[in-house]
């Protein structure tokens, strides 16, 4: 204390940061034997900057974490007294089409990926190439397999114009007519079973395995399990029902897709991309990580590629130039190297002055449950250490900056919040705009199935006698809420929670947000979240800190229950009915019902009079006047007003209600108009979204629990399968064919996942289900291996592709030729096979720690094949442009 007392008195007015530190019990650090008089000031510094960026101060904040952290050590949770119900306003729109992956250790040993099977369509299912339907079998998709296997490779046929083999110039086919009876192209195509679906090789369904009653039945020999080879008996009443669901879910989709895209102009954007992709094994920023080895197209590339389609679409169908604002929040190990991947890129075709840059902050680290600071002494220095102060700060940056007032004098109404590497969450943008449209939604998230104890935010409504309000819950909250209230997580007929799973994209209907903002200054609760070691839950991992989270603006949008049925005012044309507490007056034309208590009366005509206890008194007449206890008055005339024991007034006048407490003036505000709404809005997980979150090893974890593995592989294949899905669905609305073979899994890097074809449908050709159905006219077949690279506006009709197929606009000579607006059309059939693109394991080359890189764009294509254990091989594709 000695030395203390000595640095203390040459510190003049900063001596107060050293009392900061004493009435916060950081002994540790005041007590070091490496502090002096000139590193004082290290800290003092730091403890300065801190204040400027937190609203609260150091000394709120040290309390702040040693109170967070007592209830976490505690295991003490907030929401204990509230009650967990399936979240309001939900809109699930969900296909009957196959369940989701699932993933044993059995997938590992036999190579094959399971997928429970729910839909078929129109009797027919496809087993190694041969076409059955019921018991018949068809001699044509036979004899046409014959004819297949005897081309060449290379070779791509249909009944216009086509490529030869060994010419890049198209050649004439129409000609050849004595041939063409004979092209398997020019045959019907088979029909298929809707849906990617397990089937089995033809060796191993035994004798009897469909007849006319049961569908399809598989069965399997040798090591593979009969569960995972099994596929369910549909009958034709349930063939019946699920093509009817589908075909009713579809329109509900595209009913939603249609408002939505109606409101395509009134719609910003924000990304939180505050993070680096260490843990990834990629040691740059993770929006450069590429989404898929084919396009090597980064993340930040591809959502700027759909901002920029959405502006041309405005100006092609409503006739008017937009540069949508585009807001991207980063944190200080994210900033620079954002801003400079921009600058190199030149912004990815959109304008400088719309894209938006914020930068969140870091807060101080604990090291202990008594909130003592982490730091470090190093060269006579001491850091303290910190870390981000989670996304939760966007909607501090976005007040701070006043952003949204400028946006709504603009004309925008909604913004959509999503994160750095979920690329399928704009797939499903406008759906989900429609039903925040057509529900009147001030917030709506965008949701998937949940397992029971993923590790995913579950979204619940939490009741309690004041509030009620639709929230996110992160998973170990929501497991230990379940466990303290001894309540078992409801799970579902199709296996999964009745409590939906948070994507962290959101929209938020804009003036409501803002008010919002305004009330707050943009500051939401902020919580804690220590890694302990060990049950004992005395030591940590890693430092902590306290943090926010973006989606927990959601508890501001709480409903008191003053404006629920049980506690609010409703009026519903002449009826008007008023709940207070215990006491209940129901006014219905001109008969008045009172409950007060277990005392019911009712009251016709002018003047009457009740009086319950010996407190209570009502008279009607011109005036009306209620006394309850010594403190509540009602006076009723044109006005009317109700004075509580806490001095709150609510006065009622044209049936609009007002609260003024402590000289708030609020005379104006009707209540219904501040009713929040909060939606969820659940769609299927393979359309929607498939973030990057683990390495191998997580992942492999992950999969061991039957769990997504959410990393980089599951990424790129996941976007694959979604486009699969979509023309799929594009197929199922035009009642047309598309047929996959069984989809193989492969494994990179201890990873064993699945490899559906690669199919990439860029927002230039379609960014809705709505366009989707217009450019696929005809029946589809992909073949296992393929891939379909679709990149400018064409349509197609017939396709049968085993190999590679891209779809073009020409850029010549540096000119882009985009503003083209005719469509490249295949029409007729076309018969496509080449040696493809081929995904084969990374050498060992790809793994030298020591290499060096010529550039740092060969650095970053290096680590995105690294991090996924694999690359691709483009051997021969067939490119198409205009």
């Amino acid at each position: 204390m000695q030395k203390l007392n000595t640095i203390m008195n040459t510190l003049g007015e900063n001596k107060k940061y050293v009392d900061y530190l004493i009435r916060t019990e950081q002994f540790e650090l005041l007590a070091h034997e490496g502090l002096n008089e000139k590193n004082i000031y290290d800290i003092i510094n730091q403890i300065k900057e801190f204040e400027l960026m937190y609203p609260d101060g150091f000394i709120k904040y040290i309390e702040k974490g040693r109170e967070f952290l007592k209830r976490s050590q505690m295991n003490i949770n907030e929401y204990y007294n509230y009650k967990i119900e399936k979240p309001d306003n939900l809109i699930k729109i969900k296909f009957h089409l196959t369940n989701d992956i699932t993933f044993k250790k059995e997938d590992i040993k036999n190579n094959f990926l399971n997928v429970d099977n729910k839909l078929l369509y129109n009797n027919y299912y496809i087993n190694n190439n041969i076409l059955y339907r019921n018991k018949t079998f068809n001699p044509i998709l036979k004899k046409n397999k014959k004819k297949h296997t005897s081309y060449h490779h290379r070779e791509i046929l249909n009944n216009s114009h086509g490529v030869s083999s060994n010419e890049s110039t198209p050649v004439n086919i129409l000609k050849k007519k004595k041939e063409k009876s004979n092209m398997y192209i020019n045959k019907q195509y088979p029909t298929y079973v809707n849906g990617i679906r397990q089937i089995n090789t033809h060796k191993n369904v035994k004798d009897g395995s469909y007849n006319e009653d049961k569908k399809i039945k598989y069965s399997e020999k040798g090591n593979m399990s009969d569960y995972k080879c099994s596929l369910g008996i549909l009958n034709n009443n349930h063939q019946r029902s699920y093509e009817e669901s589908n075909i009713f879910t579809l329109e509900q989709f595209l009913y939603y897709e249609k408002i939505g895209l109606d409101h395509i102009d009134k719609i910003s954007f924000i990304l939180l991309a505050g993070g680096l992709g260490e843990r990834l094994k990629h040691k740059d920023i993770k929006i450069k990580l590429f989404t898929n080895l084919i396009s090597e197209q980064t993340y930040i590339e591809y959502y700027c590629n759909y901002i920029r389609c959405f502006e041309k679409y405005i100006k092609k169908e409503k006739k008017k130039k937009m540069n949508i604002p585009f807001i991207i929040m980063l944190s200080d190990d994210t900033y620079e190297k954002t801003l400079c991947f921009f600058e190199e890129k030149n912004y990815f075709g959109l304008e400088k002055n719309q894209v938006h840059f914020l930068k969140q902050n870091k807060v101080f680290c604990f090291k202990n449950n008594q909130a003592h600071l982490d730091f470090t002494y190093e060269k006579n220095t001491f850091i303290i250490s910190k870390k981000p102060h989670g996304h939760g700060d966007i909607h501090y940056l976005i007040n701070k900056y006043n952003i949204l007032d400028k946006l709504i004098k603009d004309g925008y109404k909604y913004l959509f919040f999503f994160q750095d590497t979920n690329a399928l969450a704009l797939k499903v943008l406008f759906v989900c705009l429609g039903v925040s449209i057509q529900k009147q939604l001030h917030m709506n998230f965008l949701a998937v199935s949940r397992k029971p104890g993923e590790e995913i935010g579950a979204l619940c409504t939490l009741n309690n006698n004041e509030k009620s309000m639709t929230v996110n819950l992160e998973y170990n909250i929501f497991d230990s809420l379940l466990s303290s209230n001894d309540i078992k997580e409801v799970i579902q007929k199709d296996g999964f929670s009745l409590y939906p799973g948070n994507t962290s994209a959101i929209l938020y209907e804009i003036n409501k947000y803002n008010e919002i903002l305004k009330k707050t200054n943009g500051n939401i609760p902020e919580y804690i979240n220590p890694k302990y070691m060990d049950n004992t839950r005395n030591h940590f991992k890693c430092p902590t800190r306290i943090e926010s989270m973006m989606q927990d603006i959601a508890l501001y949008f709480y409903e008191h229950k003053r404006n629920k049925t049980t506690q609010a005012s409703t009026v519903m044309r002449d009826n008007t009915q008023m709940v207070m507490r215990e006491n209940t007056q129901m006014v219905m034309r001109e008969n008045t019902q009172m409950v007060v208590g277990d005392n019911t009366q009712m009251v016709v005509g002018d003047n009457t009079q009740m009086v319950v206890g010996d407190n209570t008194q009502m008279v009607v007449g011109d005036n009306t006047q209620m006394v309850v206890g010594d403190n509540t008055q009602m006076v009723v005339g044109d006005n009317t007003q109700m004075v509580m024991p806490d001095n709150t007034s609510v006065v009622i006048s044209n049936n609009s209600i007002c609260n003024n407490k402590k000289g708030n003036n609020m005379d104006d505000i009707n209540l219904y108009d501040n009713i929040t709404n909060v939606g969820v809005t659940e769609l299927d997980r393979c359309l929607c979204f498939s973030p990057v979150k683990n390495n191998s090893i997580n992942a492999y974890k992950k999969i061991l629990n039957n769990i997504h593995p959410e990393c980089m592989f599951s990424a790129e294949t996941d976007l694959y399968y979604s486009n699969c899905r979509f023309i799929q669905l594009a197929c199922i609305y035009n009642k047309k064919k598309f047929i996959l073979d069984e989809i193989p899994t492969k494994t990179f890097n201890g990873i064993s996942y699945f490899v559906p074809p690669k199919i990439l449908i860029e927002p230039e050709f379609s960014f809705t289900l709505t366009h989707l159905i217009k450019k696929i006219k005809g029946n589809i077949t992909i073949k296992n291996g393929a891939t379909l690279w679709l990149k400018a506006n064409a349509i197609i009709t017939n396709l049968y592709l085993d190999g590679t197929l891209i779809i073009e606009n020409k850029t010549y000579k540096k000119k882009n030729y985009d503003h083209i607006s005719l469509p490249i059309i295949l029409d007729q059939n076309v018969y496509i096979k080449n040696k493809g693109y081929e995904i084969v394991p990374t050498n060992h080359f790809y793994y030298n720690k020591q290499k060096k890189f010529s550039d740092h764009i060969e650095q970053n294509i290096y680590e995105n094949i690294q991090i996924r254990g694999y690359n691709i091989i483009k051997k021969e594709a067939l490119l198409i442009t205009n």
